[in-house]
């Protein structure tokens, strides 16, 4: 991820993840802080992962969203994450 901060101003972001192999706790964290760089403070996240073994990385990549000031939720599927993004807040 590269971009100027605070240069998209979505309001609403769908983060669908699929990697290789299981994220550490440090690279949640740099990857949740990367991303909080890139939008604006209002912005609901719904992050997406289907794999249930990352769940617990996943809970943490929320709180660390969270403990900034960010709405964010994870999800399993993307029908939920959308749903959710598309509540009013």
């Amino acid at each position: 991820m590269s971009t100027n901060s605070g240069e998209l101003q979505y309001r609403k972001v769908l983060v669908e993840q699929q990697f290789d192999k299981p994220l550490s706790t440090i690279e949640a964290f740099t990857l949740v802080e990367e991303l909080l760089k890139m939008i604006v403070i209002k912005a609901r996240i719904a992050f997406v992962d289907r794999d249930s073994t990352q769940n617990d990385i996943n809970m943490f990549a929320e709180t660390v969203a969270v403990n900034r000031g960010i709405f964010a939720r994870v999800f399993t599927n993307i029908t939920d994450a959308m749903n959710w993004l598309e509540k009013e807040e």
